[in-house]
């Protein structure tokens, strides 16, 4: 579990700022439905606290990180805090959904989000719980629903500007179950890897989901 703390403030450089800007326009003029909620960005963190500040935002991230790489040139980076999970049925079948939103094409990945600070408006704020909700809703399942949430790591995604907490979240329903419930997944079985992905489907796959399935999928 992780408490979360807040501290300090970001401020961005005239240049940055330009870049954002720029970036936002083209951003926008793709996606038009675009929210800019503010984010959490990481100070620093430990085996057991995230220190955060709620100074940046959805803009700030996609502005510095267009076309899905942060530039060599971009100044000083910072992280955003997010979770992903990798989401296992009952019958260990692993559980990717369709995704055509945010500055990523369409494409299959893993369930999670960026934690806004909307989501802390009633505390105390919990991650294992946002996550697992997050899954929750991702799949269409009852709010009732209680999977098994676990805890694996941080992946550090510096490249687009993310200090991920990776979830395994094993679910009591098996594969054909679920399927029943959620239109827009597919089941992957357990001789599925990033690296055989094309065997499994013609979408692609998000590429953030692609490096945390690399390290902490079981295979």
């Amino acid at each position: 579990m992780f408490a979360i703390k807040k501290n300090t403030l970001y401020t961005l450089s005239p240049a940055a700022q330009a870049r954002i800007d720029d970036n936002w326009g083209a951003f926008t003029a793709w996606r038009n439905d675009a929210t800019n909620d503010t984010l959490c960005r990481v100070l620093n963190a430990d085996t057991q606290n995230v220190y955060f500040a709620h100074d940046v935002t959805y803009k700030d991230v996609v502005g510095l990180r267009w076309q899905q790489t942060v530039p060599d040139d971009a100044p000083p980076v910072f992280q955003v805090l997010s979770a992903i999970a990798l989401v296992y049925t009952s019958d260990e079948q692993l559980v990717l959904l369709e995704r055509n939103s945010g500055d990523w094409g369409k494409s299959l990945e893993c369930s999670g989000g960026f934690v806004r600070a909307k989501y802390m408006t009633t505390a105390p704020f919990n991650i294992d719980d946002f996550i697992q909700k997050r899954v929750i809703e991702d799949l269409e399942l009852p709010e009732s629903t209680s999977p098994r949430t676990t805890y694996l790591g941080v992946y550090n995604a510096g490249n687009i500007l993310e200090h991920m907490l990776v979830y395994a979240i094993r679910l009591s329903v098996d594969a054909q179950t679920l399927m029943q419930h959620t239109a827009k997944t597919l089941i992957m079985p357990p001789t599925y890897t990033p690296q055989n992905h094309g065997t499994y489907s013609e979408l692609p796959l998000h590429k953030p989901s692609c490096a945390v399935l690399q390290q902490f999928h079981t295979k």
